[in-house]
Formats: structure tokens, sequence, C-alpha cells
């Protein structure tokens, strides 16, 4: 990021970002001295970077090489608790990512929401979870990787309306196409593999008939992974979370399709982003 933001400070080097995206107090701007937000373009730009490189790494391993399906039991215990080397990699650049995301957000107005900050801590605790504990190798591939697939055309949405001038033209084809793939990989494909993955985790956090050497009750949970059954837990509570924010955003993006069809409805935002 910071590579891009410096670029774009070099004199004939800037994109003119559109007026309403430029502080008053920074101006008057003049052909000499005009408007430059290269946070925003630098931001985009990590983040269409990152979406790709998680787009391209779990489709080739999800569609092409099948290693989900291949490489682990087709069991709760391989969901769960399988290892995936392509889904630690995974796990990795997006805890960076969203780490960075956190620190990051505050600092850019236009990025900056309640909402996007929770989302950017519950995804970077679950990345970390994944990663420390080597837990749903099988799941994070589709919710920290797989679903980014829809977040490509978002930022080339959100780079013709920083930029109109620049990129306003490929408005007409990332619109349509966003909402596309925001249906199946956010609607269809999360609410799928979330019943699977609730499925799973009451299998291995099912209390086993009969008890250990010292009283404890014995589940599979406790048998791959000793004292850390907290980490299903937690990671279950934020599934129930992310997949209604996942419904309120459908939500939205069908109440703007609507709008542009000219069908009037009611405004239901409650007002926390």
């Amino acid at each position: 990021m910071m590579a891009l933001y410096f670029l774009l400070l070099i004199p004939g080097s800037y994109l003119t970002p559109a007026e309403q995206f430029c502080p008053e107090d920074k101006g008057p701007y003049t052909k000499e001295q005009p408007c430059r937000r290269p946070t925003l373009f630098a931001f985009e730009g990590v983040c269409s970077s990152i979406f790709f490189l998680l787009s391209t790494l779990s489709i080739q391993s999800w569609y092409v090489h099948k290693e989900p399906s291949t490489k682990l039991p087709p069991n709760p215990i391989g969901r769960v608790y399988g290892y995936l080397p392509r889904s630690e990699q995974i796990a990795a650049i997006s805890f960076t990512f969203q780490l960075w995301s956190v620190v990051t957000t505050p600092f850019i107005p236009e990025f900056y929401s309640s909402i996007m900050m929770g989302h950017h801590i519950l995804a970077t605790i679950t990345s970390y979870l994944a990663l420390q504990y080597q837990t749903y190798h099988y799941y994070i591939m589709v919710f920290l990787a797989l679903s980014e697939v829809s977040s490509l055309p978002l930022v080339i949405m959100g780079m013709a309306k920083y930029y109109p001038s620049h990129f306003g033209f490929m408005k007409a084809v990332a619109e349509p196409l966003f909402v596309v793939l925001f249906v199946y990989y956010r609607v269809i494909v999360w609410n799928r593999v979330s019943w699977l993955l609730w499925k799973d985790s009451l299998a291995v956090l099912k209390v086993k008939d009969g008890k250990s050497n010292d009283g404890k009750k014995v589940n599979i949970a406790s048998e791959y992974r000793p004292g850390k059954a907290f980490v299903l837990y937690v990671i279950l509570t934020i599934d129930v979370i992310l997949g209604l924010l996942q419904l309120f955003w459908f939500t939205k993006i069908m109440v703007e399709l609507l709008m542009v069809l000219g069908i009037d409805v009611i405004d239901f935002n409650p007002g926390f982003e």
C-alpha cells in the first residue's frame, strides 16, 4: 500500500477522484494543485491484489484440483480436523490482510464503518484460530477465500465510484457481475456450507457413551484437540454473525436493485454502517 501511495504522489502520476471525495479543508484545488487521495487508490489496490490471490488459490483447489473432497476424509473428522496446505496458506494470507484492514481502515473515512470493522475483526479471529489450531480447513477455503470472488467486481465498483473519469466505464459490467457472484457465493454457497459446518461440528462435539479414566465426558473434539473445544464454539458463533451479515448485505443489494428498476421500497438501514 505504501508503494502505491507514494507512487501516486509523484507529479503527473496521480488520479483525480470525484469532487465529493476531495476534502474541503485541503482546497481550493487547481490544475497545478489538483485533489489527491492516494490512500483511496492504494487501499483498493491492495484489496484487489489480495482478493485476486485468494480467489485464484481457492478456485484452483476447490474446482480444479478438488483438494477438499479428494485429500480430506469425507466425514466430520476430516472436514473439521483434516489438514490442507492450501487452506493453511489461505488462513495465513487472510489473517495478515484482515489484521491490516483493522489497523488501516479507521484512517480512511470512505472504508470505515462499525459494520466493516466488525467484519474485519471477526475474519481476523477466524483466520487466526484456523491457523493456530488447525481446524476447519475444509470450510475456511470457502469462507475466507472462495467468497472473495464476489469482492473482485466490488473493488471495480469502488474504483468507478471514487475515480469516475478513469474507471467509470467499468461500472456497467461490474455491478450486475457483483450481484450474481454475491448471490451465488455469499448467499447460496455460504448457507449450504454453513449447514454442513454445523452438522459436522455438532457431530464431533457430541458426547460419547461412557467417560474417560479421569471421569470427564469424551467426544471426538476432546480426542483430536484436547482442551480446545472452545475453538469450535467460537467459530460457530462467528459463522452465525457473518451469515446474518451476508443476508443483511443481500437485502441491501436487493433494495438497491428494486430502486434501479423504479420500484419504491422502504429504507430499512438501521444506521450502524
